[in-house]
């Protein structure tokens, strides 16, 4: 089977999209990581989950329109690319109890 070929506008918008998710993200991330210690609701994770909500909607709307469809099919990738990324670049197994 051969290999598929992306043009130059579906790269820039992959490109776009993991831009537009993960710049978000790495803020979510400094933002916990410098929470104070002991603090018990940190609201941070509640963005990240908000965040992800958002790029599911997007996603979603994008994925109706037929000329939109490959944008939503990137987006659709990036909904389980916003909590992974969130949970390896944050130190959450290894705070102290």
């Amino acid at each position: 089977m051969p290999m598929v070929r992306l043009d130059s506008r579906k790269m820039a918008t992959i490109c776009a999209v993991l831009i537009l998710t993960l710049a978000p993200v790495g803020v979510l991330v400094h933002n916990y990581n410098n929470l104070p210690s002991g603090y018990v609701a940190p609201y941070v994770v509640l963005n990240m989950w908000a965040l992800t909500l958002l790029v599911t909607i997007v996603a979603a709307i994008l994925l109706a329109f037929p000329r939109t469809r490959f944008a939503g099919f990137v987006f659709a990738a990036a909904i389980v690319l916003v909590p992974f990324s969130f949970f390896a670049g944050s130190n959450i197994p290894w705070q102290p109890v």
